[in-house]
């Protein structure tokens, strides 16, 4: 079997303007999303946002939230991101903030270089 190795996983389209967003769920199972190239942009620039980023993403929508500390009544330091998606269901995503750096490293390098899709 071929694992997801990766919390995120992007194909963008440069084209058609569209990325491809997967979110690993399990070494076996993952969510993927079509969103707008600008929507992404977006999302990566602003999920620093203490009050939390809310976006829309056709019919989809969600919010997305780095947290500083674990949820009460704990409240031990931490360093992560929420990432809620509505679509049909409510899909709720914990992951690590280097995982969003990674995946906005991941989208500028595709944005700045021809991928082999690019020739599809």
């Amino acid at each position: 079997m071929l694992a997801f190795d990766r919390t995120f996983k992007i194909y963008l389209f440069k084209d058609k303007g569209r990325v491809d967003l997967t979110i690993k769920v399990t070494d076996s199972y993952a969510h993927t999303y079509q969103i707008d190239k600008a929507d992404l942009e977006n999302l990566l620039a602003n999920w620093r946002d203490p009050a939390g980023y809310s976006f829309k993403f056709g019919n989809t929508s969600g919010v997305i939230q780095h947290k500083k500390s674990t949820p009460r009544p704990i409240s031990a330091p931490a360093d992560y991101v929420r990432f809620t998606i509505f679509a049909g269901v409510q899909h709720q995503y914990r992951v690590d903030a280097a995982d969003i750096e990674q995946l906005a490293k991941d989208f500028e390098h595709q944005c700045n270089n021809v991928m082999f899709w690019d020739n599809d």
